[in-house]
């Protein structure tokens, strides 16, 4: 996931594998929701 500005600019950024997910978790709310609180 990538947060950016109006102009396009990246702002902040994250990932499943940053957050050390493993792929059969990949998939769920809670790795979204984990993923978007990591950019925040």
């Amino acid at each position: 996931m990538t947060i950016t500005n109006v102009q396009e600019q990246e702002i902040s950024w994250s990932s499943v594998g940053t957050c050390g997910f493993r792929v059969t978790r990949r998939g769920t709310p809670f790795t979204a929701q984990t993923v978007v609180g990591n950019a925040i």
